[in-house]
């Protein structure tokens, strides 16, 4: 479970991408397909410890990785602070919705936590966040992060 509790001034410079560290035990990044995020409270407002997303990564990404391959997510050097590669990100967006809503974002999306203006004592965000893997994702990672759309057809 993901919580932030109020106030957090944090406003993230910039994206990462999970499961790089640490590996797993055969040294392969931890990757899986889908990042799933239920929440558990109202994030209807913007500074509420919403997640911040940057819309399009994902295929940016993969297109990074589809020049390079898969195996360098294990070369952190690579990488801007984040992690996450130099790749353009665009303008960031807060998730909004109410307690109950489920996120569905792609392994590759650059995200990060966002602040939480709001007073001490106020109630903290909280989301539940699952990470899913389709069916001999191990075995195929380096096709699902360098052809990022092959999980899903």
């Amino acid at each position: 479970m993901a919580t932030t509790i109020p106030p957090w001034p944090y406003r993230p410079g910039g994206p990462h991408v999970d499961g790089l560290t640490p590996t797993e035990p055969d040294g392969r990044p931890g990757t899986f397909t889908m990042l799933a995020g239920a929440w558990l409270t109202d994030q209807t407002a913007p500074g509420r410890g919403n997640l911040w997303l940057w819309p399009g990564t994902h295929l940016r990404f993969g297109r990074y990785l589809a020049e390079r391959g898969g195996a360098a997510l294990t070369r952190i050097d690579d990488m801007a602070p984040g992690p996450y590669p130099k790749v353009e990100l665009g303008a960031p967006v807060q998730a909004l919705g109410p307690a109950g809503s489920v996120l569905f974002a792609h392994y590759l999306l650059a995200h990060n936590t966002g602040d939480h203006t709001g007073p001490s004592g106020e109630e903290p965000r909280e989301t539940l966040y699952y990470r899913l893997r389709a069916d001999g994702h191990r075995e195929r990672w380096e096709t699902a992060v360098t052809s990022p759309l092959s999980e899903f057809g």
